[in-house]
């Protein structure tokens, strides 16, 4: 996930927070950049998990 495709679903969620689908609008511009920073960071977490996941999987394909 880039930094931009972060940056849309923060600023979906938070059009569903302002039409009361949520808790409400970001209070701060920080609360944006958090939201954006925790998409981007779990994005990476998943791909890095995929990655290193496929990579034991040769491992142990190429030992069997």
């Amino acid at each position: 996930m880039t930094v931009a495709s972060a940056m849309r679903v923060a600023v979906q969620m938070n059009s569903l927070r302002a039409r009361g689908k949520g808790t409400g609008r970001f209070a701060t511009p920080e609360a944006m950049v958090e939201a954006i920073l925790e998409t981007v960071l779990e994005a990476t977490r998943r791909a890095f998990r995929a990655t290193i996941l496929e990579l034991i999987g040769k491992i142990v394909g190429d030992k069997a």
